[in-house]
């Protein structure tokens, strides 16, 4: 499994204060980015990247014309997202070849996130968030990442 926590604090840039302590880390897909990338898989060599990559753009871009209020501005993309102790929501921008964060992208407070709700599915779980002022996102969560604790961490650390 990997260690997203390890990964957001050996980042150069992670914007972690000090006496700030990292608490859960979570990496966040678009909704549906998983299943567009076993099908561009199954294709298979360039052709099925080129497929996936186009079929993930349009997902994007149709998904952020469709958000409301804070949601609106919230990164698209593969995006890792950690949760500090001091109320922090850090969002950073996914490498895509090394899962490693490639670049700070935005910060928001952990009251930016009024609920969350996470559906159990077979090959991605499904994470909803309701944002403050209203907006909703959902994200392809990867089995095997300890999404709970994220949500958990977002959760207690409201004010």
């Amino acid at each position: 499994m990997v260690n997203w926590n390890k990964r957001v604090a050996s980042f150069d840039d992670n914007r972690i204060k000090e006496n700030e302590e990292l608490l859960a880390v979570g990496f966040l897909q678009p909704e549906g980015a998983l299943m567009k990338a076993s099908m561009s898989y199954g294709i298979g060599g360039i052709i099925g990247m080129f497929v996936g990559s186009k079929m993930q753009k349009r997902t994007d871009e149709k998904s952020r014309t469709d958000r409301k209020g804070m949601a609106k501005d919230f990164p698209g993309g593969n995006i890792i997202a950690a949760v500090t102790n001091k109320n922090r929501v850090i969002i950073y921008e996914q490498n895509a070849l090394s899962g490693k964060p490639k670049k700070y992208l935005k910060e928001y407070t952990t009251d930016d996130f009024v609920s969350t709700d996470l559906q159990k599915r077979k090959l991605a779980h499904l994470l909803t968030v309701n944002f403050k002022g209203g907006g909703v996102i959902s994200f392809d969560i990867a089995r095997g990442q300890d999404i709970e604790t994220f949500i958990e961490a977002l959760a207690t650390h409201r004010r």
